[in-house]
């Protein structure tokens, strides 16, 4: 099991890493057009954030007793 300095070293590495993140959407990140397929780094971003909360109510429901959810 993680110590709590490492659980506080993990966050501020999360918190950093998301804060360079938005820092880039809302600078440089605006206009740029690098590309993944067709979709800019917003829409990949958005793609992430929606695909991530999918998998873990999925998660959550088959943990919980229910069934998978199919989407």
């Amino acid at each position: 099991m993680p110590t709590q300095n490492s659980q506080e070293q993990l966050i501020e590495a999360l918190e950093e890493t998301v804060s360079d993140a938005f820092e880039y959407l809302t600078g440089e990140g605006l206009a740029s057009h690098a590309k993944v397929g067709d979709r800019g780094a917003w829409k990949v971003l958005c793609h992430m954030i929606y695909w991530h909360q999918t998998t873990t109510d999925g998660i959550e429901s088959v943990v919980s007793g229910g069934d998978p959810r199919q989407f």
